[in-house]
C-alpha cells in the first residue's frame, strides 16, 4: 500500500512544482526533496503511532477591543497496533469592539465552534494522517480536509514530509443578505536531518492558493474621507519557506529551538518571522518553556490607510498594511504521579503577551478620518493565556 503512496507522492510533488514559478533556492528544494521521494526505501527504524492521549484545555485572549474565551477538548486512542483515531472540540466565546468594529460597525458578540476528526497508518517507516475539521459561526463557515505523508529512512536520521489541504468556506454577512464562498488550497513540502545526537535541523516548504472571495463584507475602504466596500482580487498566491534547527544541551537539560520563515504573495505582501524558545526538564516533574518572536511585514499593493481616487481593489484591512508584533511568552508544566487509570498526567499554564504596532495605519478620533491633526498610528497589546490537564491511557 504504501509503495503505491510513494508513487503518488512523486506524481504530486512533479504536478505542484509545475504550478509553481519559484526562484532559484525554492527550485534547489524542490529538486532535493522530490529526490528524496523517488529513493525511500525501508529502514531499520520504525515511525511509531501517536501516544493515546486526553486534554482540556481553557484559552483566553484579550487585545485590541477583542476578547475571546473558551474550552477545548481533545483525546487520541490507538485501534490497532498501527491504526489511531482522534477527535476534538473547540469553542471561542468572542467579544469585540476591535478598531474596526469601532469604524464601521457596532460591537458585537458571537460564538465559533470547531471540531475535527483524524486517523493515523502507520507501516515500517512511513506514516499516513487524514483528518477533518469543520468551523462554524454566525456568518462564517469552512471545511477543510488535510492528508500528510511522513517517512523516516538512512537509518532515521532523515525525514521527508509532504502534505495537501482542501478548503471550502461560506462567507456570510449579519446585517445584510450578502452571501459568497472561498477555496483554499494549501501544499506541504518538508525534510528534517539529524546532524549529531543533539542537533536537528529542519526546512519546510509551504504554496497555499486562494480563490473566491478573500475579504469581509463589514470592512470599509477610506475614499476622500468617504466610507466604501473594500474590494480585494479574488485569487492569491503565497510561498513561506521556513528554516529551524533545535539544539539539545544535556548539561543544562535544556532543548533551544530556533526558527525562521519567509513569506511572500501575489499581493505584494512579504513577511519575515523569527521565533527563539527553550524548554529546560527541572527537578523530575517540572518542565519550563520561554520564547520570544518578531513578526514583520509589508503592506499589500491594494493597501492604503486612505484613499484619494477610486481604485479598482482597495482595502484598509489592517492586517493587510506594514506592521511589525514582538512576542514574549512562557510554559510550566507539572507532572502529576501515574493511577491505575491515567498514565503521566500533567497540568500545564502558559501565557504570552504580544506587541502590535501599524506602521501606514491610523487611528482617528471620534471616527472623523478629515481630522488629520488628531490621527495616530495605531498599535495595541494582547494576552494570551492557557491552563489544561492532559493524560495518557
Amino acid at each position: 500500500m504504501l509503495q503505491a503512496v510513494r508513487e503518488v507522492v512523486v506524481v504530486v510533488i512533479n504536478k505542484v512544482r509545475t504550478l509553481l514559478d519559484t526562484q532559484s533556492l525554492v527550485t534547489c528544494v524542490w529538486s532535493l526533496l522530490l529526490i528524496i521521494g523517488m529513493t525511500l526505501s525501508n529502514t531499520v527504524m520504525a515511525i511509531t503511532l501517536p501516544k493515546d492521549k486526553a486534554e482540556a484545555t481553557y484559552h483566553y485572549y484579550d487585545g485590541g477591543g477583542v476578547e475571546v474565551t473558551g474550552p477545548a477538548l481533545f483525546v487520541r486512542k490507538s485501534v490497532s497496533d498501527n491504526v489511531s483515531v482522534a477527535a476534538s472540540y473547540y469553542v471561542d466565546a468572542i467579544s469585540s469592539a476591535s478598531i474596526d468594529v469601532e469604524t464601521y460597525a457596532s460591537p458585537y458578540e458571537e460564538d465559533r465552534t470547531e471540531y475535527s476528526v483524524a486517523t493515523d497508518y502507520v507501516e515500517n517507516d512511513a506514516r499516513l494522517s487524514f483528518a477533518y475539521v469543520n468551523s462554524d459561526e454566525s456568518d462564517y463557515q469552512s471545511d477543510t480536509f488535510h492528508f500528510d505523508y511522513q517517512e523516516e529512512f538512512f537509518g532515521g536520521l532523515t525525514t521527508a514530509s509532504m502534505g495537501y489541504s482542501s478548503g471550502s468556506d461560506d462567507v456570510l454577512s449579519n446585517v445584510s443578505d450578502f452571501k459568497d464562498s472561498a477555496d483554499h488550497d494549501f501544499y506541504r513540502l518538508g525534510l528534517s536531518q539529524v546532524l549529531l545526537p543533539e542537533l536537528i535541523i529542519r526546512a519546510n516548504y509551504e504554496h497555499i492558493s486562494d480563490t473566491g472571495y478573500l475579504g469581509s463584507p463589514y470592512r470599509k475602504s477610506v475614499v476622500n474621507g468617504v466610507l466604501l466596500d473594500e474590494n480585494l482580487p479574488r485569487t492569491r498566491r503565497s510561498d513561506a519557506l521556513s528554516f529551524g534547527a533545535d539544539y539539545f544541551i544535556e548539561t543544562w537539560s535544556t532543548a533551544i529551538k530556533t526558527q525562521y520563515r519567509y513569506f511572500s504573495d501575489t499581493w505584494d505582501v512579504k513577511a519575515n518571522d523569527f521565533r527563539l524558545s527553550a524548554t529546560k526538564s527541572y527537578k523530575t516533574n517540572w518542565i519550563i518553556e520561554g520564547w520570544v518572536r518578531y513578526y514583520g511585514q509589508s503592506s499589500a499593493s491594494f493597501y492604503q490607510d486612505q484613499f484619494t481616487s477610486v481604485f479598482n481593489y482597495r482595502s484598509r484591512d489592517k492586517e493587510l498594511s506594514d506592521f511589525d508584533s514582538y512576542s514574549l511568552g512562557s510554559g510550566f508544566e507539572y507532572l502529576l504521579q501515574d493511577t491505575e487509570w491515567l498514565e503521566k498526567p500533567s497540568l500545564a499554564f502558559g501565557a504570552e503577551w504580544i506587541r502590535y504596532q501599524y506602521n501606514d495605519f491610523y487611528q482617528y478620533e471620534n471616527g472623523d478620518f478629515n481630522q488629520n491633526n488628531n490621527k495616530r498610528l495605531y498599535e495595541f497589546d494582547a494576552t494570551i493565556i492557557y491552563v489544561s490537564f492532559s493524560s495518557g491511557f
